[in-house]
């Protein structure tokens, strides 16, 4: 236990880090781009982080499930065919989808006349290395790496945003939109190449030298809960920044909502960088049948999490209008949907295990139902209340759409844990 929360406070370290990382270059490109420039780059980041979760089929977070059961079982076969079908299926999707932006944004740009949105189609063009990136980081958790992967999600991807964002602004050369996505996509494709390096290095080598076997039907089929689920939690993050400017809201509200969504996202980091640690646990426990494990690892997990977020609401409910004053004084109007999306947040952070478990013993079928009926109520309450309230009325939407769904998932999967421990 002690070396479960000695790996889950280096986890908390690397989530804290990158969010003053990323908060600082959010606010020094808020300043240094005006509202507008900010605008823009958070819409193009917002497209291909969407772009990204629909490239990678759910196959990097369902290798969380499948490869340490096949690395423990010795079925070496299997792993191997599973790494080289998904990093190459993944890489696949996402040059298709790269292809169909330019050619949608190419089409709208001919029959509107309008100018092509230049910093959401350099983005996409990152879309291979991030998808690509983001499944070979599943593969080094899988093996045991939570602590590598988080180190490099979490601190050196920030830092190779930073740097070259720094030169330049020391330079004689202005700092655009352009070259801010520019520096987003360095940072992805150092961060690729060390993920690629690191996730191959960490697979057994009786795996990666046996003949390959391959189910692509069958993983394909076992991905779809966790892709699906995956698609909508992306969504519900980066809709609300590219709904709004579907919805023809300003450039202020935009950007407004994109603070308060960074501002708030804290949380979440922590809860994704402790699922990594606990979902080779979790998977291996359910196999085993062990379910008094798999409760005192939720136990172990709520002990210290749920504390965390408590004094993180407490923080932005005192502090949250100062800290939005940081992207300048027109920010801080953003308070109340930063208290929505807190809120919304930190419910789903003290519930994060109960999706995992519901994939994990296979409950597809309620995971994907609850899932796309909460995506749902995020875009109707986007629609309707985003049109009339800006970001507030973006934030409630995420906040109320994401507190529901977690809440769904822990009733559900309670449920469900007692009738396999009567069984």
């Amino acid at each position: 236990m002690r070396q479960t929360l000695r790996k889950a406070l280096q986890l908390c370290l690397f989530a804290l880090v990158n969010y003053v990382l990323f908060y600082g270059i959010g606010v020094f490109l808020a300043r240094t781009l005006g509202v507008a420039g900010y605008k823009s780059y958070s819409v193009a980041i917002a497209t291909v982080t969407l772009a990204a979760s629909l490239a990678t089929l759910g196959l990097e977070k369902y290798a969380v499930r499948v490869l340490p059961v096949l690395c423990q079982g010795r079925d070496w076969s299997r792993a191997h065919g599973f790494v080289f079908f998904g990093r190459n299926v993944v890489l696949l999707t996402s040059l298709v989808l790269v292809l169909a932006y330019v050619a949608v944004s190419v089409g709208r740009t001919l029959v509107a006349g309008n100018e092509p949105q230049w910093p959401s189609l350099l983005a996409i063009l990152i879309l291979p290395l991030m998808a690509g990136g983001l499944f070979m980081l599943e593969i080094l958790v899988a093996n045991g790496g939570a602590v590598r992967s988080t180190m490099i999600y979490r601190f050196v991807r920030p830092v190779c945003v930073f740097l070259p964002l720094l030169a330049i602004w020391l330079s004689p050369i202005e700092l655009t939109v352009l070259l801010a996505v520019a520096s987003y996509g360095l940072a992805w494709m150092v961060s690729f190449l060390l993920f690629r390096w690191m996730a191959l290095r960490s697979m057994p080598k009786e795996a990666m030298t046996a003949a390959r076997v391959l189910e692509p039907r069958l993983w394909l089929q076992r991905s779809a809960p966790f892709f699906i689920h995956s698609v909508m939690m992306t969504q519900f993050a980066s809709l609300g920044i590219v709904g709004l400017e579907l919805l023809g809201s300003g450039e202020h509200d935009v950007a407004v909502l994109a603070a308060t969504m960074q501002t708030g996202g804290f949380v979440v980091m922590l809860a994704t960088a402790t699922n990594r640690l606990y979902g080779p646990t979790t998977s291996l426990l359910i196999e085993q049948r062990d379910y008094s494990g798999l409760i005192a690892a939720i136990r172990e997990r709520h002990a210290w999490i749920i504390p965390a977020t408590l004094v993180y609401i407490v923080t932005m409910v005192i502090f949250g209008r100062s800290i939005l004053s940081l992207f300048g004084p027109e920010f801080t109007e953003g308070f109340a949907a930063l208290c929505w999306i807190v809120a919304g947040a930190s419910v789903s952070v003290w519930f994060a295990m109960a999706p995992n478990y519901l994939k994990f013993v296979e409950m597809n079928r309620p995971v994907l139902g609850i899932t796309a009926a909460a995506g749902g109520l995020n875009v109707v309450l986007l629609v309707v209340l985003g049109s009339r309230f800006g970001a507030t009325g973006a934030g409630a939407a995420y906040g109320i759409s994401l507190a529901a769904m977690s809440i769904t998932f822990f009733v559900l999967a309670r449920r469900a844990a007692r009738r396999i421990l009567r069984t």
